[in-house]
């Protein structure tokens, strides 16, 4: 009996000792695979945030005039708009630091 005990024992051992052999294994393969991410990310390239545009300058525009009556529509009234929509002129248009004029 007392032989038999001893043989578990063993066998309980030397499968605790196995398990503790397993988990150190993985833990060294955790460190390395964690190291190489690490490496990894950071020789990459942090994206940096877009400044928003602004407005470097401005673009003189030229708007050309209409004839009236296509200015006056369906009513026979002068006023501001319908005489700047008949006359031709310039108009200052913004220039954004992204290049896009509106």
């Amino acid at each position: 009996m007392k032989t038999a005990l001893q043989v578990a024992a063993g066998i309980l051992l030397a499968a605790f000792v196995i398990g503790a052999m397993r988990l150190l294994i993985f833990q060294a393969e955790l460190e390395f695979v964690t190291d190489q991410f690490r490496q990894m990310t950071a020789s990459m390239p942090v994206p940096q945030p877009k400044a928003p545009p602004s407005v470097t300058g401005y673009k003189r525009g030229w708007i050309p005039g209409r004839e009236l009556k296509n200015c006056m529509g369906n009513s026979n009234e002068l006023n501001e708009a319908v005489l700047k929509c008949g006359s031709s002129y310039y108009q200052q248009v913004p220039v954004w630091s992204d290049g896009v004029v509106v």
